[in-house]
Formats: C-alpha cells, sequence, structure tokens
C-alpha cells in the first residue's frame, strides 16, 4: 500500500489518521476498514484525518464512487467526520454520502470534526448508536 492509515482509540470515539499518498484503489477500501474497526471496538463514532495525505488528485468520478462506497458502508451504523485540505471536493463527497443517508461531515480541524461528532443533533436516526 501506498497510504498508512492508524486507527487510535478514544473514550468515546475512534481516530483514524491516513498518511501518504492519495490512491484511489486504496481508498475505496478504507470504508471496509473503518466498518471493521467499529464492530470490533463497539464504537462507532469515527473521526478521520486526511490531512496528511500527498499528491492529492482525484477525479468527480472518484469522489463520486468514494462517497456512495462510505454510505454503502457505514449508513445507519457510523458516524464520520472527516478533516480534509480540500474544502470544495470534500464538499461533493459529503453530498454523495448524505444523500444516501451517512451521517457524514467535512471539517479542516481535528477539534472541530470531533466536537461535531460527540454532539447528537435532532435530525439523526433514533437509536443510530444501539447495535
Amino acid at each position: 500500500m501506498k497510504s498508512r492509515h492508524v486507527i487510535e482509540e478514544r473514550k468515546n470515539h475512534l481516530l483514524m489518521r491516513i498518511t501518504g499518498p492519495y490512491d484511489y484503489w486504496e481508498f475505496i477500501r478504507y470504508p471496509d476498514i473503518i466498518r471493521q474497526q467499529c464492530e470490533a471496538t463497539g464504537i462507532y463514532r469515527i473521526v478521520v484525518d486526511l490531512k496528511g495525505v500527498t499528491q492529492y488528485e482525484s477525479s468527480t468520478p472518484e469522489l463520486f464512487f468514494l462517497g456512495e462506497k462510505l454510505a454503502d458502508k457505514l449508513r445507519h451504523r457510523i458516524k464520520i467526520a472527516l478533516v480534509w485540505n480540500t474544502v470544495e471536493q470534500g464538499e461533493f463527497l459529503q453530498n454523495v454520502a448524505t444523500n444516501r443517508a451517512a451521517s457524514m461531515k467535512i471539517f479542516n480541524t481535528v477539534e472541530r470534526a470531533t466536537k461535531w461528532l460527540l454532539f447528537d443533533h435532532e435530525d439523526e436516526p433514533s437509536g443510530f448508536f444501539r447495535y
């Protein structure tokens, strides 16, 4: 793999840091990794820090398919906050995922992402994290 990831267990959530060059075929597998880790720990909230990703160039179709995969693997189960440098592209990815019922949002700092992640919102499904 070109990129590396580390997942840390925090008190109420997981923190995943991804570093290295962007590669679509690696990133399309991360939703499966996230789901497996959440199910293994019983923690269904995760911050994914992408600020360490380098050589980032993705096409609109790649972002679309990544958003679909995130929604397919994580919706109704896992609340995810992405920390990303590329806000415009991140918003497109977020729209694709949230339009498919994923609970996901893009942020520019880990602190802001964590604050949103740990706050339960009225518009989230009832019992969202109870499995």
